[in-house]
C-alpha cells in the first residue's frame, strides 16, 4: 500500500490517536472523505486544558479548509468560536464538537498497546481497559509521539533527528495573573537598556540561578486579558533550573526588564472545571511549566504494517515538530495532512490506496521549509549571544562606574568570569586558527606560529580568571585543553622536520620553548632541555647538518617536544601554577 497501485487491503477501522487540532482535524477531513469509521482517542477528550495561544489566522485557515466540500459531504455547518485570547484550547473544543457532529467517534482514553491488529485503550478515571479493532493508525501525539514509541518497541522502525542546533533549548509557559500596567512593563522591557539595571539583573540570574549566558533571557508576553489580569509568558531558563526556583526566577526575571519587583499569582484549575484530581492537577502543572525546545523530525513518515501491528501514519508534530517562536505548526500539520488525503482513495466508507509518493512529492517542500525557518530561528539567537558577549564587556564596564560599593562585588565577578570566557574562547579558537584544518587535522598556516604563541597566552590568561572555588571545574577544563594543545603541537613539528621543514619546525619549537620559560621557569625543566635540544638541532639542519632528529616516543624518552603526559595537564595540589607576572594582557 505504499503507493496507489500497489494497495494490499482496503483499511477500515481507523483509529487516530491524539485530540489536539490536528488529530481531529485529519478526523473531521477522513469523515468528509466519505470513511465510515473513525476513532479518535484522548485521555483529554472533554477537558481541553492545554493553555498555549495561537494566531487568530490558524482559526480562520482551519474553518477555510474544513468549509471546503462540507456542504456537499456531512452537510455540517463550520463555526470555531474564539475568544480575543485566542487558546488553543478553544480550538480543540471547537474542532472536537464538529468532528462529533461528523459522526467521529470520540474515546476519552489513553492508548497503552498494539496486539493483533487490535488497540487497548486504558479508560480515563478508571482502571477499565478496552480493545478496538483497527487496521490504520494516525501518531498525532505530538513530541509525545506515542505509536511511534510502541512499534519501536517491537522493531526500531523511525528514527528521529534533530532539527537545528537551538542554543538555548529550555523554555517555560507562565499562566499568571498580573496588573495591567506591570504587564505592559513586561512587555516594553524598558530597563533592558539601562546598563547598571542589566547587568545586576543579569548577575542575578548567573549566580543564584545558573543562567551561562551574557544576554538576557527572552521572555515573551503572548497573552493578555486585560479585564480579568490574565497574562501568558513564555520565556528562557537555564537547564537545571529547578522546581523550587521556578516562582524565584520569574521574579527576577521581570525585575530584570522592569526595574521593579512585579507582582502576579498563579492560575489555579477552576473548581467547576475540575470534577476529577487527576484533571485539575494536570491543568496546574501545565499552567505554570517548562518545556523544551528541541524540534525533531521522525522518518520514515508512515509504518507500512506487518501482522499484528497496524499501517501507522505520523501526522502534525509527531513528523515534525515545530518551534513555537516561528507559530507555523498547525498550519504546516494542515497542510502536510491535505497532501495525505489529496492522494487517498475511499470506496464504500473503507481506504482502498494512499499514493504515498505524491504525499511524499507535495510535502517534501512544506517540510523543508519549515526547517530551514526552525534553524534561521536558531541561528538567529546564536548570533544574538554572540553580540551580547561582544557588548558585554562595554556594558559591566560601566555597570561598575555607576555601581554603588554594595552592588560592586557582584558586578565585578561576573566581569571576571566575562574575561575569562573571552580569553578561553580567543584560544580556542586562535590554536585552531594556527595549525588546524577544517578536519582537525594538522596543518601549515601562514601566520600560524603567531597565532599559537597568542593561544597559549590567552589560555594561560583564561586560567589566572578562574579564582574561586566554584570555578574548579572550568579551570580543570581550560588545564586540560592546554595539556592537549601542548602535547598536539609536538607531532606536528616532527612532522615538518620529516618533510624537511626545518625553519617551520624551529619557528614551531621555539612557541613551545619560550611558553614554558615564561609561565613555568621552574618546572618541566626536563621538557624544556629536550627543546632546546631541538633548536640546536633545527638550527644545524638549516645548515644542511645530517644529525637525526628525536620523535615524541613516550614521557620517558628523549623527545623533540613535550608528550602528552609532560604538560600541564596535572590538576592535583602539586601541580605547578603558571607565572602569571609574565602574561602579556591584551
Amino acid at each position: 500500500m505504499q503507493s496507489q497501485s500497489s494497495a494490499d487491503k482496503a483499511r477500515e477501522q481507523i483509529v487516530i490517536v491524539g485530540a489536539g487540532p490536528i488529530g481531529l482535524y485529519t478526523a473531521i477531513e477522513l469523515k468528509k472523505k466519505g470513511v465510515n469509521q473513525v476513532t479518535v482517542v484522548d485521555p483529554e477528550i472533554e477537558s481541553h486544558y492545554r493553555p498555549g495561544f495561537i494566531g487568530r489566522s490558524v482559526f480562520k485557515l482551519m474553518e477555510d479548509h474544513l468549509k471546503k466540500g462540507m456542504e456537499t459531504s456531512l452537510a455540517q455547518p463550520v463555526e470555531l468560536p474564539y475568544s480575543e485570547a485566542l487558546h488553543v484550547k478553544e480550538l480543540e473544543r471547537g474542532l472536537e464538537t464538529l468532528a462529533k457532529n461528523c459522526g467521529v467517534v470520540l474515546r476519552k482514553a489513553a492508548f497503552e498497546s498494539f496486539s493483533q491488529n487490535k488497540m487497548t485503550i486504558k479508560l480515563a478515571q478508571s482502571d477499565t481497559r478496552e480493545e478496538i479493532p483497527c487496521d490504520l493508525t494516525f501518531d498525532a501525539t505530538g513530541s509525545a509521539r506515542v505509536l511511534i514509541k510502541a512499534i519501536n518497541q517491537q522493531e526500531k522502525f523511525f528514527k528521529l533527528k534533530a532539527v537545528g542546533d537551538n542554543p538555548l533549548e529550555n523554555n517555560f509557559i507562565a499562566y499568571v495573573k498580573m496588573e495591567a500596567e506591570q504587564a505592559f512593563l513586561v512587555q516594553q522591557g524598558a530597563q533592558l537598556t539601562n546598563d547598571l539595571n542589566y547587568v545586576i539583573g543579569l548577575e542575578t540570574l548567573r549566580q543564584q540561578f545558573g543562567w551561562e549566558q551574557y544576554d538576557h533571557p527572552l521572555c515573551l508576553l503572548v497573552s493578555m486579558n486585560e479585564a480579568k489580569n490574565k497574562v501568558c509568558l513564555y520565556y528562557e531558563t537555564p537547564p537545571n533550573l529547578e522546581a523550587k526556583d521556578y516562582e524565584a526566577w520569574l521574579k527576577a526575571l521581570l525585575k530584570m526588564r522592569t526595574g521593579e519587583e512585579i507582582n502576579f499569582e498563579l492560575f489555579k484549575a477552576e473548581e467547576k472545571l475540575a470534577e476529577d484530581e487527576q484533571y485539575k492537577i494536570r491543568k496546574n502543572k501545565l499552567r505554570f511549566s517548562p518545556f523544551l525546545v528541541s524540534p525533531k523530525e521522525a522518518s520514515p513518515s508512515f509504518y507500512p504494517g506487518k501482522e499484528g501491528l497496524p499501517m501507522t501514519i505520523l501526522v502534525g508534530d509527531a513528523l515534525l515538530e515545530p518551534d513555537y517562536q516561528a507559530g507555523v505548526g498547525i498550519s504546516a500539520g494542515v497542510a502536510r495532512v491535505d497532501a495525505l488525503l489529496s492522494g487517498m482513495t475511499v470506496s464504500e466508507g473503507k481506504i482502498t490506496a494512499i499514493d504515498f509518493d505524491a504525499y511524499h512529492e507535495k510535502i517534501k517542500p512544506l517540510m523543508e521549509a519549515q526547517k530551514e525557518e526552525i534553524v534561521k530561528n536558531f541561528e538567529e539567537r546564536d548570533r544574538r549571544l554572540q553580540t551580547a558577549l561582544d557588548l558585554a564587556e562595554s556594558r559591566y564596564q560601566k555597570a561598575l562606574e555607576l555601581a554603588a560599593e554594595q552592588e560592586q562585588p557582584l558586578i565585578k565577578e561576573g566581569f571576571n568570569e566575562l574575561q575569562r570566557l573571552k580569553f578561553y574562547n580567543a584560544a580556542t579558537q586562535g590554536y585552531s586558527d594556527a595549525i588546524l584544518d577544517g578536519n582537525a587535522k594538522f596543518k601549515l598556516k601562514s601566520g600560524g606560529v603567531e597565532r599559537l604563541e597568542r593561544s597559549l597566552d590567552d589560555y594561560v590568561a583564561a586560567l589566572s580568571f578562574t579564582l574561586a572555588p566554584k570555578d574548579k571545574p572550568f579551570y580543570e577544563k581550560i588545564n586540560s585543553e592546554l595539556a592537549g594543545a601542548l602535547s598536539g603541537v609536538g607531532p606536528f613539528i616532527v612532522e615538518l622536520a620529516k618533510n624537511k621543514k626545518y625553519l617551520m619546525a624551529s619557528k614551531y619549537n621555539a612557541v613551545l620553548l619560550n611558553f614554558y620559560k615564561k609561565y613555568y621557569p621552574n618546572a618541566y625543566l626536563q621538557e624544556q632541555q629536550m627543546l632546546a635540544n631541538n633548536q640546536a638541532i633545527f638550527a644545524s639542519r638549516i645548515k644542511e647538518a645530517e644529525t637525526p632528529i628525536a620523535g615524541p616516543t613516550s614521557a620517558s624518552s628523549t623527545s623533540s617536544t613535550p608528550s602528552g603526559g609532560a604538560g600541564i595537564a596535572d590538576t592535583n595540589d602539586s601541580a605547578p601554577e603558571p607565572s602569571s607576572k609574565k602574561h602579556k594582557n591584551k
